[in-house]
């Protein structure tokens, strides 16, 4: 099995991505590849906004980077790692995902000069359940 078809699996056996992705039918999931890799920390580019606590907790190894499209032009990054947890990264304003409500995703507001971004870099396992 090429690394490719082995990311592709583990997405497709992961039961929590699977409830984001067919709670709506427009919802899409793109995963990204580099060479045998799907994750790359390029001088620590992903990390450098982490709490340090969850990135000195975090095994990054074998992980997978996704998008999942959602409705309303609306993407949302995620990085699943080899263990099965879900961490979500940057999510629009007012993002709802599933039962969780935007204040409970968003952990980090930057303001820039012309626009907001929002950091959530919540943790899910398997199942859905919220880890931080």
């Amino acid at each position: 099995m090429t690394k490719k078809s082995e990311f592709k699996s583990r997405v497709e056996e992961h039961s929590f991505l699977q409830k984001i992705i067919n709670d709506n039918k427009q919802n899409k999931v793109y995963i990204k590849f580099t060479t045998d890799k799907s994750f790359v920390n390029h001088r620590n580019r992903v990390t450098k906004d982490m709490p340090k606590e969850l990135v000195d907790n975090l095994d990054f190894g074998n992980a997978i980077s996704l998008y999942v499209s959602f409705p309303k032009r609306k993407y949302v990054r995620f990085v699943l790692l080899n263990n099965g947890n879900l961490l979500m990264l940057g999510i629009p304003k007012g993002f709802e995902l599933l039962d969780y409500k935007f204040e409970e995703l968003m952990t980090k507001e930057k303001k820039s000069f012309l626009s907001t971004s929002y950091k959530s870099f919540k943790l899910f396992d398997e199942k859905g359940k919220m880890l931080n």
